[in-house]
């Protein structure tokens, strides 16, 4: 009862909310007409006018935020997200379906998968959402990835205990005026005039609101964790209050350090979630998420937050139960065994987010994407030291001009690993004297020759970049090459006094001739 007075007052004072810009917008628009109808079209007015016009869009937009469907009552459209047909995944279905009615709601009209890690509950709602409409579920595929089948149950089991009860039928309502008044008081924000007038209004009009409607969103987070309480049992739902934001992070990690590492090469990996599985199985990347989780516990949430910390919400739990295991993942089947071939629907769900460029990229198996988009990076930053090469060299540039590794070897051999590095890119090398800042070019030369040696080794069959889910992308030799005789011999061709052999001797073996060029 308590709440449902909270949530009644919070719609109370948003109707406060309509009268107050209602009112003040309606006052600036008579007092706009005035000043134009009394022909007093000045400097003056038209100063009211520019600042007042701007004031008026941004009241009507406050109003009309909060008439407008969002959040767990929006138009239940999801764009890009993967439609699960019920028949073609029964397993599911069903567990959504006993989920509902154990927290005491109906179960979605459409379940969809997101590359996202999140879940949530939409529903296409009327009259600000008193009046229930069709209902969207929508299942972040890293948490399908990443969960067992009990967390995976807390999460579901949470988001449909928000409609379990009628008194969270105002949560929509209550949600939608956070958001408004919040926006409204960011966009009036002057230093003076009119601006700062209104912003003084609605900053203590949002403060009261935001206390008020702050109780009745915690209470019904704490609601939606009782329900994933019961469905689920308590270990499962601290489990999956605890992994779910580390499970977010390593899904954003993972796309950017993996899945779109090849896009400026055109490539992107066949089996992106199968990836993330093995990733995630990576023992390294297990310690990881649980640092991650550790530091994603606030003490001490803002007093406007919506959210009750996570520590509040683990605590709210654990006082109702001494049955609690260590921290880390509840064992038990895996979230994925609910799907019919999971393999396949975790990715057609991950494709089906891509728009038309990512879709007519390349797909490689991860072994091969690894090696094409490193080797195609490493020809694209070793470019220049062919090129820089030929332009120093006697010979100048080889066929096409372009530059070859024997042009560069020849120069290297001379004595001019200083001239080739003062025409690579980089910021500017100063130093006391010119022996620095040779020296400091002879550096550039040698990194890029490193590079550039391993290219030639990879494209001759004598080096390959291999995936690694625990530390980046690292070159595997043949048989017979090491890292050590490698970085000898590059010292040695790069030094003030050139000894080209060693490195001559180690690309003749692997068959690598002077003649190769990008």
């Amino acid at each position: 009862m308590k709440t449902l007075f909270r949530a009644l007052t919070a719609v109370g004072l948003l109707v406060g909310f309509y009268v107050i810009a209602a009112g003040l917008g309606a006052g600036l628009v008579t007092l706009d007409v005035l000043m134009v109808a009394s022909g007093h079209l000045g400097i003056g007015t038209v100063k009211l006018l520019a600042i007042s016009v701007p004031v008026i869009v941004t009241l009507a937009r406050g109003v009309f935020m909060i008439g407008a469907r969002s959040h767990r009552d929006n138009d239940g459209e999801a764009d890009g997200a993967y439609l699960v047909v019920e028949a073609d995944q029964p397993e599911l279905w069903a567990a959504v379906r006993r989920i509902a009615a154990a927290v005491g709601t109906r179960a979605p009209d459409e379940i969809r998968l997101i590359p996202e890690g999140n879940a949530g509950v939409a529903e296409k709602t009327r009259m600000l959402g008193l009046i229930p409409g069709r209902r969207l579920m929508m299942i972040g595929t890293p948490l399908v990835a990443g969960l067992s089948e009990a967390e995976l149950d807390a999460v579901l089991a949470h988001e449909l205990g928000h409609y379990a009860n009628r008194d969270t039928r105002l949560a929509g309502i209550t949600y939608r005026g956070r958001t408004a008044i919040g926006h409204t008081l960011g966009q009036i924000a002057g230093s003076h005039g009119i601006d700062s007038f209104l912003a003084r209004i609605f900053r203590s009009y949002a403060k009261l609101y935001l206390r008020v409607s702050q109780e009745v969103c915690r209470r019904q987070e704490y609601a939606a964790d009782a329900a994933s309480v019961r469905v689920a049992g308590a270990a499962a739902t601290v489990s999956a209050l605890r992994r779910i934001a580390p499970l977010s992070t390593a899904w954003q990690f993972f796309q950017s350090r993996y899945v779109y590492s090849g896009v400026g090469q055109g490539f992107l990996p066949a089996d992106v979630m199968g990836g993330f599985v093995s990733f995630l199985a990576e023992p390294s990347r297990q310690a990881e998420m649980r640092e991650v989780a550790e530091e994603t516990r606030p003490a001490k949430a803002s007093p406007y937050d919506s959210h009750p910390p996570l520590a509040e919400r683990v605590a709210a739990i654990m006082n109702k139960t001494s049955d609690m295991p260590a921290e880390g993942a509840i064992p038990g089947r895996p979230a994925r065994a609910l799907l019919a071939d999971p393999e396949r629907v975790l990715q057609d769900s991950f494709d089906s987010a891509l728009n038309d460029r990512g879709r007519a990229l390349n797909r490689l198996p991860w072994e091969e994407f690894v090696h094409r988009t490193v080797r195609d990076s490493t020809a694209l930053s070793v470019g220049p030291l062919f090129a820089a090469a030929a332009a120093v060299s006697p010979d100048g540039p080889g066929r096409e001009g372009r530059g070859r590794l024997g042009t560069v070897l020849a120069v290297l051999e001379t004595g001019g690993a200083a001239l080739i590095g003062a025409r690579l890119p980089g910021d500017p090398v100063k130093g006391d004297s010119q022996r620095v800042r040779d020296e400091l070019y002879r550096s550039r030369t040698r990194t890029a020759l490193g590079l550039a040696v391993d290219l030639a080794l990879a494209d001759t069959g004598k080096a390959r970049w291999v995936l690694s889910w625990s530390s980046p992308t690292h070159l595997v030799y043949a048989p017979g090459i090491t890292a050590e005789q490698l970085t000898a011999a590059l010292d040695a061709i790069v030094s003030r006094q050139p000894d080209a052999e060693p490195l001559r001797k180690i690309l003749a073996e692997a068959g690598v001739p002077d003649t190769y060029e990008l």
